[in-house]
């Protein structure tokens, strides 16, 4: 197992289990496409692929996959620009995109430049029980959040099972930096609406005349702060699973720009 210098540190925040709007199935469709809709395109601005590509790249050849199953994908969030970070740096792969609620999936703009080797799977995918398939790298970014312990446990475990490599990575941290940085989402949201494809004007209305789209992204980027887990967190969930026969990396990335480091865990089979 290998640990990042500089990754473990004091716990400043303990681990809070709260609730998230994109977590609830009774979120009405409008309200989880916007959503989900902002954290694709603020995926894309940020420039998060140049800093998570090589890792996933790496993630890769230690899988010996060929193919990308993109696990709770929302409307594609990074794994798209990744994709493309990866054709540029000469690594060719397809990439399959999923979600428990793929409604917001199944819209995204599947025909955009550069996204031509991305498939859009329109069955739910639990992340702890996937199908029975080829043996695919699993990426889930900016997800692992959504699970308690015991639902991480299960995640790493059916891929461990399966013998498929799987890749995590987190954007947000339980750090009092991180928290500040979503309490000003809002407005990023308002500069940011107009640009989101495709235009949705229900999607406007619900960001300038009634703001709820701001507000639940703000709470949402404020819990999954809070639900965060650091690296030795990590750590401890990959001791529990047991999986001798693997190797597991934990460590930090820097994004450039960006205020908050990304988290990773990444698991191939020997």
């Amino acid at each position: 197992m290998r640990v990042s210098p500089g990754t473990i540190g004091a716990v400043p925040i303990p681990r809070l289990r709260l609730f998230e709007f994109q977590d609830q199935s009774w979120l009405p469709g409008s309200l989880r496409r916007g959503v989900v809709a902002f954290l694709a395109l603020a995926a894309r601005v940020t420039g998060q692929a140049a800093a998570l590509a090589p890792k996933v790249e790496e993630a890769l050849l230690r899988s010996g996959a060929e193919e990308i199953l993109d696990l709770c994908s929302g409307a594609g969030g990074p794994i798209g620009p990744i994709a493309e970070a990866l054709e540029r740096r000469g690594v060719s792969v397809k990439v399959w995109l999923s979600d428990l609620h793929p409604t917001a999936v199944a819209e995204a703009p599947a025909r955009s430049p550069g996204r031509t080797r991305t498939t859009y799977l329109s069955e739910p995918i639990d992340a702890a029980r996937v199908p029975a398939g080829p043996r695919r790298l699993r990426t889930i970014f900016n997800a692992l959040h959504h699970f308690e312990p015991d639902a991480v446990r299960e995640i790493l475990r059916d891929a461990t099972r399966s013998r498929c490599g799987i890749a995590a990575f987190e954007l947000v941290e339980r750090r009092p930096l991180a928290m500040l940085t979503m309490l000003f989402s809002p407005f990023a949201v308002w500069l940011a609406m107009p640009f989101v494809r495709p235009v949705r004007p229900l999607a406007l209305a619900l960001t300038y005349l009634l703001p709820v789209i701001p507000a639940i992204v703000a709470w949402d980027g404020l819990v999954s702060c809070l639900r965060a887990y650091r690296p030795e967190d990590l750590l401890g969930l990959v001791e529990d699973v047991g999986a001798a026969d693997y190797d597991w990396e934990v460590g930090r990335i820097s994004i450039r720009g960006v205020p908050v480091d990304a988290t990773y865990l990444i698991g191939t089979p020997r």
